[in-house]
C-alpha cells in the first residue's frame, strides 16, 4: 500500500493527501451552499461536485506529470546463507550465480534487487541472513523474496527453499532439496527446476558453474571493498588458467576500485596534482594496465563488448576514474541500453554531465539520482550525495527536498544504524531551525562513530547557534583533537572574542586563514573578518596617541 501512495504522490508538494484534503474541502463547501441556499438545489450540487473533482483531478495529474516518480513498483530477490562455515563458499558461489542468472527486470515495473547491493549500507548479508538482512527486506520492501538455507548433512547438502512476501513477512511456499554431495554443478542441478518456477532466469547463470568455488570468494572481497586482496586472488587464478576471461577481467576491475582509492588518498595528502607528477603515481599504472586490458578484450571479442554488461561498466569506471568523461560515456551508454536497472551503472553514469544523458531520459541529475534510489533505495553513497545537494542547499525548496528526505528518512528505518544518514538527518533538521531535532540525530550518528570529527563539528555548530557556547567550545577542541578540523578553529575563534579574548580568538582566526583552501573559501573569508573585527577592539581597548598612565619625567 505504502509503494501506491508514494507513487501517486509523486513529486507533487503534499501529495495524493493535499489532493484528498482538496476534495474533501471542496465538498464540504459545496454542502454547506446546499444546506444553507434555497437557490443552491440538488442539481447545483451534482453539478459543481463533478466539476470540483474533474477539475482538481487534472490538476494534480498536471502537477504530478511534470515530475512524475520512476516507473517501478514492486522488487524481487533471492538470498542465500549457509549454516555452517564449511558450506560459506558454496553459498556465495551460488549467491553470485543467482545474482548473475536472474533477469534485472520484468513487466509491470518489477526490479531485481542484486544479493551483493546489501553491501551498498555495509550489510554482508550474502554471507549470512542476520536480523539487520531481514529488516531491510521487509522495511525496503523486496515483495518477493527467495531464500535458500544451506544445511550440512554428512557426505550430503540439505537446501531449505522459501519463498516470502514482504512487508508481511508472510511464507508463500517451502521446499526442501536433499543433494548427494556438494559440489556446485550438481547443487545447481538439483535446485534448478525449483528456482524455474519462481525466479525469472536467463541462461545466464550456465556460464559461471564451470569457475571454481575460489573466484566467488575473491568475488565477495570485490563486493566487501577489499579491492588488494581480490585482485591477488583474481590474479592467483589467471596464472592458474590463462585461457579464462573472466579470471583477468575482474582483477582488471578490482584494479580499477584500487586505482580509485589511491587516487582519493592522494588527492586527500597532497591536493590538486599536476599532469607531470600524476604520471608516477602508483594508481595510474594500475589504471592504464585496467584500461589495455579490458580494452584488448573489447577489441578481442566484440559480441562480448556489445552485449556484456559487466565489460562495457568496467571500461566506463576505467576512463571515470581518470576523469576522461567523453571516452567512458560511450562504454557506460552500452551498458545502460544492455541493463537500465543496475544500480552501479546508474551510480557511473550520475557522474557524467547532466546534458550526456538527457537522451535516456533523465532530465537533469536529481531525476537520475531518484530512479538510481528508487531501483536501489540502499544505495547509501548516492543518498548521501542526492541529499547533500537537495537537503542542504535548499532542505525547504520544492519538490525534490521533500523527496530527497523521504528517501533519507525510508533509509534510516531500513538501516536505522548508519552515521553518515544520522548525520545528513541532523544537517536537514539544522538547517530547517529544528535544533532540538538536530541535536538528536547528530548524537545518534555520534553514538554509532564516536571518532567522526564532521559530526562532532556540527554537534558544535548546534550549540554555538542554541548560544550554548561551553558545549560548543569542547565539541569544536573534540573536532581539532581528531583530526584538526578546520572549521572547528572559526567556530573556537567566535567564542573567544564573544568573550572578550582577542588574544586567543586571533590565534584560531590566523590559523583558519593559514590553511585555506583556495581563494574562495568561506570560512577562510569569516576568520578574515573576525581578524579585523578583534583588531578594531584591541585598538579600541589601546591609550590614545598623547595618553600616558602615570607621571612624566
Amino acid at each position: 500500500m505504502d509503494i501506491w501512495i508514494r507513487y501517486l504522490s509523486g513529486n507533487v508538494p503534499g501529495g495524493i493527501y493535499l489532493y484528498l484534503v482538496v476534495l474533501a474541502a471542496e465538498a464540504f463547501i459545496l454542502l454547506f451552499l446546499y444546506r444553507a441556499s434555497e437557490l443552491f438545489t440538488r442539481r447545483h450540487l451534482v453539478r459543481w461536485s463533478l466539476i470540483c473533482f474533474v477539475a482538481s483531478t487534472l490538476g494534480y495529474a498536471f502537477l504530478w506529470l511534470q515530475n512524475p516518480p520512476p516507473r517501478i513498483v514492486q522488487r524481487y530477490g533471492v538470498m542465500v546463507d549457509a549454516e555452517s562455515e564449511s558450506l560459506l563458499p558454496l553459498s556465495l558461489a551460488l549467491d553470485q550465480i543467482l545474482g548473475e542468472a536472474v533477469a534485472s527486470h520484468q513487466g509491470g515495473g518489477k526490479v531485481f534487487f542484486r544479493p551483493w547491493w546489501f553491501h551498498f549500507a555495509g550489510l554482508p548479508c550474502d554471507s549470512a541472513m542476520s536480523p539487520a538482512c531481514w529488516q531491510v527486506a521487509r522495511t525496503m520492501p523486496i515483495h518477493q523474496f527467495v531464500y535458500l538455507h544451506l544445511v550440512q548433512e554428512g557426505q550430503s547438502v540439505r537446501i531449505v527453499l522459501q519463498k516470502r512476501r514482504f512487508p508481511s513477512g508472510k511464507v508463500t511456499g517451502e521446499a526442501t532439496i536433499t543433494v548427494p554431495g556438494n559440489g556446485l554443478q550438481e547443487v545447481w542441478r538439483a535446485l534448478q527446476p525449483q528456482l524455474d518456477k519462481t525466479l525469472p532466469l536467463t541462461r545466464n547463470g550456465t556460464d559461471w558453474l564451470k569457475l571454481p568455488l575460489a573466484f566467488f570468494r575473491a568475488r565477495h572481497l570485490f563486493h566487501t571493498g577489499r579491492y588488494g586482496q581480490a585482485r591477488e586472488r583474481f590474479a592467483a587464478l589467471a596464472r592458474q588458467a590463462p585461457e579464462e576471461p573472466m579470471y583477468r577481467q575482474w582483477r582488471y576491475y578490482a584494479q580499477i576500485r584500487l586505482a580509485a582509492r589511491l587516487r582519493r588518498q592522494a588527492l586527500n595528502t597532497s591536493g590538486i596534482q599536476t599532469a607531470k607528477n600524476r604520471e608516477n603515481q602508483p594508481w595510474v599504472r594500475l589504471l592504464r594496465e585496467a584500461q589495455a586490458g579490458l580494452l584488448e578484450m573489447a577489441r578481442r571479442d566484440t559480441a562480448a563488448a556489445l552485449t556484456n554488461v559487466r565489460l562495457n561498466l568496467m571500461i566506463g569506471e576505467a576512463f571515470l576514474t581518470e576523469e576522461k568523461f567523453d571516452q567512458a560515456e560511450p562504454f557506460l551508454k552500452q551498458a545502460y541500453a544492455l541493463d537500465p536497472y543496475d544500480a552501479e551503472v546508474l551510480e557511473d553514469l550520475v557522474l557524467l554531465h547532466p546534458s550526456r544523458y538527457q537522451d535516456l531520459g533523465f532530465a537533469d541529475r536529481n531525476a537520475l539520482y531518484e530512479y538510481l534510489l528508487t531501483v536501489c533505495p540502499l544505495d547509501e553513497d548516492a543518498l548521501i550525495d542526492f541529499g547533500d545537494q537537495k537537503l542542504i542547499f535548499g532542505p525547504h525548496l520544492g519538490s525534490r527536498s521533500l523527496r530527497a528526505r523521504d528517501f533519507l528518512q525510508h533509509y534510516l528505518e531500513m538501516v536505522p544504524t548508519s552515521a553518515r544518514a544520522w548525520n545528513l538527518m541532523g544537517k536537514y533538521y539544522y538547517l530547517t531551525l529544528d535544533r532540538k531535532k538536530a541535536l538528536e540525530a547528530f548524537f545518534r550518528a555520534d553514538s554509532l562513530d564516536p571518532h567522526n570529527p564532521v559530526i562532532k563539528f556540527n554537534i558544535g555548530a548546534t550549540y554555538f547557534h542554541q548560544n550554548r557556547l561551553e558545549e560548543a567550545e569542547r565539541y569544536f577542541k573534540e573536532a581539532i583533537a581528531l583530526d584538526d578540523y578546520l572549521d572547528a578553529h572559526l567556530y573556537l575563534g567566535e567564542i573567544y572574542r564573544r568573550r572578550g579574548d582577542c588574544r586567543r580568538a586571533l590565534a584560531e582566526y590566523r590559523y583558519r586563514v593559514r590553511h585555506k583552501t583556495g581563494e574562495d573559501d568561506y570560512y577562510a573569508l569569516q576568520a578574515m573578518k573576525g581578524i579585523r573585527m578583534c583588531l578594531e577592539a584591541l585598538a579600541a581597548q589601546a591609550p590614545k596617541s598623547g595618553e600616558r598612565g602615570g607621571s612624566g619625567r
